[in-house]
């Protein structure tokens, strides 16, 4: 009975374990990322639905047509605006996959 030489037995050794962890490694990431962008949607959808609700918002603290304006109203029609621009910009870069313009954006860097 003719033996192996000892370093092909371990070659083989390392080829079965590194398929183990790659096959041990594709289902889990498939799950992972359709996780992730379940999640991804379910923030998109919260974010697009904040964007439509703010404005109302918005007209409800600043009072009808024909409320008076003070000085602080201009100043929260400012804030308003700015936070609306924002999450809308956020909402295009999301939207074309622009993660690292995201990333910038909120400051992951």
């Amino acid at each position: 009975m003719k033996s192996a030489a000892p370093g092909t037995e371990i070659s083989r050794l390392n080829e079965r374990q590194q398929s183990a962890q790659a096959d041990a490694f594709r289902a889990p990431l498939s799950y992972t990322l359709a996780l992730h962008a379940m999640a991804l949607a379910a923030e998109i959808e919260t974010l697009s639905s904040s964007i439509d609700i703010l404005p109302r918002k918005a007209i409800a603290v600043l009072g009808e047509a024909g409320a008076p304006l003070y000085v602080l109203d201009f100043i929260v029609i400012g804030a308003i605006k700015r936070t609306l621009s924002l999450a809308s910009g956020l909402l295009v870069l999301i939207e074309a996959r622009n993660i690292v313009c995201v990333a910038q954006f909120c400051g992951c860097s």
